[in-house]
């Protein structure tokens, strides 16, 4: 019962976001509308005639022979849109798309036609393809196929009305309004204007619900942010409570720091016993780096001097700071820049009571232009300050 047709057609598995993958899969659901549509019109026609509700026959043989061309026509172009979706990627698909909505209101002008141009009632299926714009494409694209289909719906009604294309009786008791011009004009501007109107409130209801998605994801992932910064707040947290010593800490410190923020590279200074400079305790690497960096510990002393650097500065006047331009930053050391790289950074001092312990600096040291984002950089603050309670509290106990 879950596999039936029915569930199968209507089933909705795309998400109103502009990607291209959420777009094929569109699509998909657009097509398979298309291979009930054109089968539904060709039965309501032989239903209306069998009903009595139309001439008799309601078709002759010739016009049967048409409509069913022209279905038959619509369902091969649409597996043919089948096979080239699945088989080959599209460098543009939203012309694709666009282009099976053209050939649509196409098709659905030889429906009209047949069924008796100003007197059928099918030219409700030019909003098929006028929605189908404005969801799978653009406003501007859904106002296009707009003006198509009152191109086409006004085209046909002129030629027959002016007899230039035969009028086709199908419903008899209207068919003294198919010559009368005052009606003729009274359909192109009621169904004209439809479509603009359909366009135009299709339009807006996709851009209001795509705003709606896009906040809802916006505030998902802050959640989610949210959510994994208290996890690694928690688990710095737990370091101290486990009764491990300083080192020990450290070392949980950086672990979490470069794996929760996918950093490349992670490296904790701790201030030394004399206060007179910052000392490189340990360096972190992301365990996706694999074996292509060279982990040898770097001896690294930094004199706690406001000219002595970024990251001097940072733990004198205890204020984090992110370089996203390091090359030309006037405080890099370039004696540190030797030996641990030049390429966009952050550090963060750890204080607790108004007492510096250390700095975290962070950075993607194998990306060159993998600037630490401010998301990241809010986090390393964060984290920074959890972790220097964290280190105070082991320091103490050691």
């Amino acid at each position: 019962m879950d596999d039936s047709p029915l569930k199968l057609l209507l089933n909705i598995d795309f998400e109103l976001s502009d990607d291209k993958t959420e777009l094929v899969k569109k699509v998909r659901w657009i097509i398979r509308l298309r291979y009930v549509i054109s089968p539904a019109v060709v039965l309501m026609m032989l239903f209306t005639g069998w009903q009595g509700l139309t001439r008799e026959p309601a078709l002759t043989q010739s016009a049967l022979f048409a409509v069913l061309i022209t279905a038959a026509i619509a369902v091969l172009l649409n597996t043919i849109y089948f096979f080239t979706l699945r088989m080959r990627p599209l460098s543009n698909l939203r012309a694709f798309v666009v282009l099976q909505l053209a050939v649509d209101v196409l098709l659905f002008t030889s429906y009209v036609y047949r069924s008796g141009g100003v007197t059928s009632p099918f030219s409700f299926l030019y909003l098929l393809p006028i929605i189908a714009g404005a969801i799978l494409v653009s406003t501007s694209a859904s106002m296009a196929l707009a003006g198509v289909a009152s191109a086409s719906y006004v085209a046909i009604l002129s030629l027959a009305a002016s007899g230039v294309i035969e009028h086709i009786s199908y419903f008899v008791a209207l068919d003294d309004f198919a010559h009368k011009w005052s009606y003729v004009l009274l359909m192109m501007l009621v169904n004209s204007f439809a479509f603009f109107m359909v366009a135009g409130i299709s339009s807006f209801l996709m851009r209001t619900v795509r705003q709606k998605t896009n906040s809802l994801t916006a505030a998902t992932l802050s959640l989610d942010r949210k959510v994994h910064l208290l996890g690694m707040l928690y688990d710095v947290a737990r370091a101290a409570v486990g009764g491990n010593d300083a080192k020990d800490v450290i070392d949980e410190i950086g672990e979490i720091l470069v794996a929760g923020l996918s950093l490349d590279r992670v490296l904790v200074y701790i201030k030394s016993e004399d206060g007179q400079f910052l000392e490189l305790e340990r360096e972190f690497y992301h365990p996706r780096l694999g074996d292509e960096i060279d982990r040898a510990s770097l001896e690294v002393k930094i004199a706690l001097e406001e000219d002595a650097g970024v990251t001097a500065r940072a733990a004198l006047r205890q204020m984090p700071e992110n370089v996203t331009d390091p090359a030309s930053h006037p405080l890099i050391n370039r004696e540190l820049a030797k030996k641990i790289g030049i390429n966009p950074f952050a550090v963060a001092p750890m204080v607790i009571r108004g007492k510096m312990l250390g700095v975290i600096g962070v950075d993607r040291c194998f990306d060159a232009g993998g600037e630490i984002d401010d998301d990241a950089f809010q986090v390393l603050i964060a984290f920074a300050d959890q972790a220097a309670v964290t280190l105070r509290t082991a320091q103490l106990e050691s």
